[in-house]
């Protein structure tokens, strides 16, 4: 579905100021990269890119219990990522079904290299355009995160739907338990005038029968 032809949309217009909701400046000390991001968010190639959603804004979104999400170079483009969703919806029927979405990840849309573009030709029926910034991200060891704090905000202009979340990514689905590590992703909200109000229920009960991670560049 496409916007109408003659009507208008901001795709962006629920999106925060980088003022407020600034992307990440620095990673241990000195001025962060494009390559650094996504080394980053692939986690240097571990594990396929595979995060799972520990905390959230919203329960519209950012909450479906069971959030795989997985970020993986491109196919196409050293300089691109693939973005991969994995995530549980429960029906007024009791029943469930598990939900994919895909985006391609740029980093040339915007000037701050932790900020990307990601797009959906296709995502349920729908052109999706988002932009997604780095907010915060563990430092202790390098190129190894335990957890990545991300806003995103874009919209689908074929239904004139703006929006906005959070959340925060760990390799297990935990928050943290280091006072000093959970100060800082609690600092980079605060700052956004964010308070993320939701956890998604990721134990093992909830997770059954998850489908199989996508592959990977090198497999497909």
């Amino acid at each position: 579905m496409q916007m109408p032809p003659g009507q208008n949309f901001s795709t962006y217009e629920m999106c925060r100021s980088t003022a407020v909701s600034t992307p990440l400046q620095t990673y241990l000390g000195k001025p962060i990269t494009q390559d650094i991001s996504r080394t980053l968010l692939t986690r240097n190639g571990k594990d396929d890119g595979y995060w799972l959603v520990a905390r959230g804004l919203s329960h519209a979104y950012d909450c479906f219990d069971c959030q795989n999400l997985y970020f993986q170079p491109s196919k196409t483009s050293p300089t691109q990522l693939e973005y991969s969703a994995i995530y549980k919806i429960h029906k007024s029927s009791g029943s469930f079904r598990w939900n994919f979405a895909s985006y391609g990840a740029d980093f040339a849309t915007w000037p701050e290299p932790s900020r990307m573009h990601l797009h959906a030709a296709d995502y349920g029926g729908l052109v999706h355009d988002e932009d997604w910034r780095i907010l915060a991200v563990d430092e202790r060891k390098e190129n190894e995160p335990e957890w990545i704090a991300l806003y995103y905000c874009g919209g689908a202009p074929g239904v004139k739907e703006a929006y906005e979340g959070s959340c925060v990514m760990t390799p297990n689905g935990l928050m943290p338990s280091d006072p000093q590590e959970a100060k800082k992703i609690d600092d980079a909200y605060k700052k956004a005038g964010i308070t993320l109000a939701c956890v998604p229920n990721n134990t093992a009960a909830a997770c059954a029968g998850h489908p199989t991670p996508p592959p990977t560049s090198a497999e497909a």
